[in-house]
């Protein structure tokens, strides 16, 4: 049997049907592919009664393989969500040694680091949220997703901001902004993450207040309001159609995707803006493995990952307000 055909899945998400260039076998194809074998999942499926391969891709370092052996490429679409995906996993990954607090559950010490817990959770989120939309059209399921993202979001900024009041220093040629730490807040998010089944009883508006630097996200701010407001309509059941999957899924028009892109970018613009060390290149500390003296400003590198992702998704404007906010040496 002779396929031309091939879909492929990344983590269980559907992306696109894709004409080969060429007809395989099913031992052909798999010939080509067994030294990925481990990071694959290969399946031969039945669309229409058509014979088609199916190939789910386990790892995010399989994608360009797969291309370059099969000489195929994805389309715009497929590319766009592979990179949004790829940048939550690169923070999970990039901050699984990194350090922000400590808490003991269980007579045991559990290291924590606000950027890994938060992206590893937005991976999670983000995948279902994409089988669900795509593989599924499960919309109901989507804005009940969206609405933890944004609240995820929330939380990470209150870990970041919530216990830091600036204090803005004007000059005649300058401007200087102190960060005063209010411990009681500090102590307050430590004993929460410690001691379970105590509420979040933070304002993301005083937050705001408490830090002017953020009022330069305002549009993203609201943005996000917005898509939390549209959830919560549905999560609320307000209305017969926002009642009935059936309704939802026949009769809603909004690109629920374009909302996942804007809400993950804006996630990871607040990470690089506050939480610079989580874009960080592995320069800095490949030097010190190695016993070498890092070149000087080495820390402030990003990563290569998250380069592109700046370079491939934001704007001029959108970059430079990055750019000011960060420390970071961002491009």
């Amino acid at each position: 049997m002779e396929i031309s055909k091939l879909e492929i899945l990344y983590d269980e998400i559907f992306l696109e049907l894709i004409d080969l260039p060429k007809k395989y076998s099913k031992e052909e194809i798999k010939e080509v592919l067994k030294d990925y074998s481990k990071s694959l999942t290969i399946n031969i499926v039945n669309i229409e009664s058509e014979a088609i391969f199916q190939i789910i891709i386990k790892e995010h370092w399989g994608v360009n393989y797969i291309c370059e052996l099969l000489n195929i490429k994805f389309n715009a679409k497929s590319q766009k969500i592979l990179r949004y995906l790829l940048v939550l996993d690169s923070l999970f990954e990039n901050n699984f040694c990194i350090v922000d607090d400590h808490i003991i559950k269980n007579s045991r010490p559990i290291l924590v680091n606000y950027t890994e817990v938060i992206a590893e959770r937005n991976y999670l989120i983000s995948k279902y949220f994409l089988i669900s939309l795509i593989n599924k059209k499960d919309l109901l399921l989507c804005y009940l997703f969206i609405r933890d993202l944004i609240e995820n979001i929330k939380l990470y900024l209150y870990f970041l901001r919530g216990a830091i009041e600036e204090e803005v220093f004007k000059y005649s040629d300058s401007m200087v902004v102190r960060h005063n730490v209010n411990k009681k807040v500090k102590d307050d998010i430590h004993d929460k993450l410690e001691n379970e089944n105590q509420s979040w009883d933070f304002d993301v508006t005083n937050i705001i207040k408490n830090n002017p630097s953020l009022n330069v996200w305002n549009d993203e701010l609201k943005r996000l309001k917005e898509y939390n407001d549209l959830s919560n309509s549905f999560i609320h059941k307000n209305g017969f159609i926002k009642i009935s999957p059936r309704y939802i899924n026949r009769l809603n028009n909004i690109d629920l995707l374009e909302i996942w892109y804007d809400i993950v970018k804006f996630y990871f613009t607040i990470t690089a803006a506050y939480d610079g060390k989580s874009i960080e290149s592995s320069d800095y500390m490949d030097y010190m493995d190695m016993g070498k003296k890092p070149p000087e400003n080495c820390q402030f590198c990003v990563a290569p990952i998250f380069q592109e992702f700046i370079d491939c998704e934001f704007t001029k404007e959108e970059k430079n307000k990055i750019k000011n906010e960060s420390y970071m040496d961002i491009k």
